[in-house]
């Protein structure tokens, strides 16, 4: 009769034990997803990082590829833009070029709105040589990627955006987008993330062979 006694007692504390674990491993659970929300959580003075990847689906004649970007929204200017300077291309197939560009660049004070648009040219230079390519570089397409949800996070990932006929037009709305005609087997692919964002920062390789599987599409373009 004591033994049994003893065995109830013995078994009610450990219940009481295990249920405190429980509750102790699901608050440290429930802070550790809080903190890494708030880690995660966009900041607009340390901005974003796009990782640029490769264009796939130049045309032939294309020795050279680079991109120009900068964000916008709607007629607001957000950033300016900049160069992903001139690579070489290389082939692809027999009906187009390809162009690796394995190049970053930290943009900075992007505020957060779902509207905001970063908007791509793919350009053929004349030149690796920035400074002989004024007046001598073609526009051959152009696109873009909406940056923000709905509730002001940064859309990290690694994106594939069709490239379309111009004019460019920095001013489009997300609604215009479905109106574009794309250039066929023309896409641009990169990454966006945090700065020393593990998840999407840091890559083995770059290759179309072993990463093209992996890019997605953005919203805006399905």
């Amino acid at each position: 009769m004591e033994r049994r006694e003893d065995d109830r007692q013995w078994e009610n504390e450990k219940w009481v034990d295990d249920n405190k674990k429980f509750i102790i491993e699901n608050r440290l659970r429930k802070d550790n997803t809080q903190k890494r929300q708030q880690m995660q959580a966009y900041n607009q003075s340390e901005g974003f990082v796009v990782h640029w990847d490769y264009t796939l689906g130049l045309p032939r004649r294309s020795n050279y590829s680079q991109v120009v970007f900068g964000v916008y929204n709607g007629q607001q200017v957000i950033c300016q833009p900049r160069l992903v300077e001139p690579r070489e291309s290389e082939t692809e197939n027999q009906n187009h070029n390809r162009c690796i560009f394995g190049d970053s660049h930290q943009v900075f004070e992007v505020p957060a709105h779902p509207d905001t648009l970063m908007i791509m040219e793919v350009q053929i230079p004349f030149s690796k040589r920035v400074e002989d390519n004024v007046g001598r570089t073609e526009t051959y397409g152009w696109t873009q990627v909406d940056l923000f949800d709905h509730n002001k996070q940064l859309k990290r990932g690694k994106f594939k955006c069709p490239v379309y006929y111009g004019p460019t037009s920095p001013e489009i709305t997300v609604e215009e987008i479905q109106n574009l005609e794309p250039i066929p087997n023309c896409w641009v692919y990169f990454r966006i993330g945090y700065p020393n964002d593990k998840d999407y920062g840091e890559v083995k390789t770059i290759y179309p062979e072993q990463t093209q599987h992996e890019y997605i599409m953005s919203v805006l373009f399905i």
